[in-house]
């Protein structure tokens, strides 16, 4: 299999876009403030914590000070997630649906200390750790859907563009984090490397869509990310395990990879950053709109 193929078998819905449709009707931006501050603030907050986790997890020996003290964050924010939730009355305040994917979530969440379990006791190896952060990840992210889903127009599409660009940087971290423990396993079989090529191509044609999601000058802000020197060489990585012909060695240089993916990370959160920016500046004043008409 090459990347040239992966594209068009890549599976890029991830169950999560669906999500919106199945939790109940389009949020109001009293539902939305709501949501955002019971969940979504704190779980995002949270999620980046467990994107560390999941990296560190695959290039770290157990028991190193850089995992241990991971961990322990991770926990911290999990912590002030459940009790914003709480002190939100997230269960009574909020609909069925929205709470079915939280509790999704937390359940999720809940089974992070056996992860570490089985990871530290060689039960399970490090890209098989990364797999199941990623399912949790996974969950996080459906519990942010709902928020594309808004009744105002505007703000749901720029809403979903959001959406779009943040599941972009995550299939990226997420790449990341499985290179790591290939790398740290100086090693890659064959099955590693279908389903890496499959993740990669899923990654680039989320890109794309995301790209073609946004407006000026946003859009062409996240275009020229991908022209960067970083992503170039970060690229041409990835093309190198497009031609790998079998297992054995990972063909990638750690320090070029970490110094790469680490630089493109952060230009994305920029990216997401301003585009998130605009939408706030957006969603106030639809708010004073709506106050006005009032």
């Amino acid at each position: 299999m090459t990347l040239a193929v992966v594209p068009l078998i890549a599976i890029t819905g991830l169950a999560v876009f669906g999500v919106a449709a199945t939790v109940g009707p389009a949020l109001n931006l009293l539902e939305t403030n709501k949501y955002d501050h019971a969940v979504t603030e704190r779980g995002e907050a949270l999620m980046v914590e467990l994107q560390h986790e999941r990296r560190i997890s695959g290039g770290a020996a157990p028991g190193a000070a850089e995992l241990l003290e991971q961990r322990a964050r991770t926990d911290q924010f999990y912590d002030r997630f459940k009790a914003r939730f709480a002190e939100d009355n997230g269960r009574q305040e909020l609909p069925p649906g929205h709470i079915r994917v939280v509790d999704a979530f937390m359940s999720g969440m809940d089974s992070v200390p056996l992860v570490r379990a089985d990871l530290d006791s060689g039960k399970t190896d490090a890209l098989a750790a990364v797999g199941r952060y990623s399912e949790i990840i996974d969950a996080a992210y459906k519990m942010f859907a709902p928020l594309t889903h808004v009744s105002d127009a505007d703000l749901s599409q720029l809403a979903h563009s959001l959406f779009l660009i943040s599941r972009t940087r995550e299939l990226l971290a997420r790449e990341d984090a499985t290179v790591t423990a290939m790398i740290a396993d100086a090693k890659i079989t064959t099955v590693e490397h279908s389903r890496l090529l499959i993740a990669i191509g899923a990654r680039r044609q989320q890109q794309e869509e995301a790209i073609a999601s946004l407006t000026s000058p946003h859009r062409e802000s996240y275009s020229k990310l991908f022209a960067s020197d970083a992503y170039q060489t970060l690229y041409a990585m990835e093309e190198s395990l497009g031609t790998l012909r079998q297992a054995g060695k990972v063909p990638i240089d750690a320090k070029v990879w970490r110094t790469s993916a680490d630089t493109v990370l952060s230009q994305m959160d920029r990216t997401e950053d301003e585009a998130a920016g605009a939408a706030l500046r957006l969603g106030k004043d639809v708010w004073i709109d709506r106050k006005s008409v009032g």
